[in-house]
């Protein structure tokens, strides 16, 4: 059985924006980089009478980006986070959804669109926040 964050991680690898980049897990070193972070939550998002249900991962993919008075670029990172919106939205649409082993996936989503959490010297740190919902094979 599989790591389901490591799952998650290992899809969001395939999203075209990131194809120069590593993507961390749980951390974010101190340049430009991105990291897929384990949040908490209930565990079911549905509980079935039998004992089964709908299981639920969330997770966000935060950034480390260039930062500051250049608009276009703060422009440029807030577009980051609408196209990894409208990507996961497209492979919902389409079925492509993480592997998973013992489990099958149902829905990958963004539950909290991009923000700037917080803003270094020349940084800026950006959240999206998602949600995966899987049952058990």
């Amino acid at each position: 059985m599989s790591v389901i964050i490591e799952d998650i991680r290992n899809y969001i690898l395939k999203c075209p924006f990131l194809h120069d980049w590593v993507l961390n897990l749980d951390f974010l070193p101190e340049k430009v980089s991105y990291s897929i972070d384990a949040m908490p939550a209930e565990p079911y998002y549905k509980k079935y009478v039998d004992g089964g249900g709908v299981k639920q991962q969330y997770f966000s993919l935060t950034s480390k980006e260039m930062f500051g008075e250049d608009v276009l670029q703060n422009i440029a990172n807030s577009g980051f986070c609408q196209m990894f919106e409208e990507w996961l939205d497209d492979n919902n649409e389409n079925g492509i959804l993480p592997e998973l082993d013992g489990y099958k996936a149902q829905r990958i989503e963004v539950t909290n669109s991009g923000s700037l959490l917080y803003a270094d010297v020349g940084l800026g740190v950006y959240q999206i926040q998602c949600r995966l919902l899987y049952e058990k094979e």
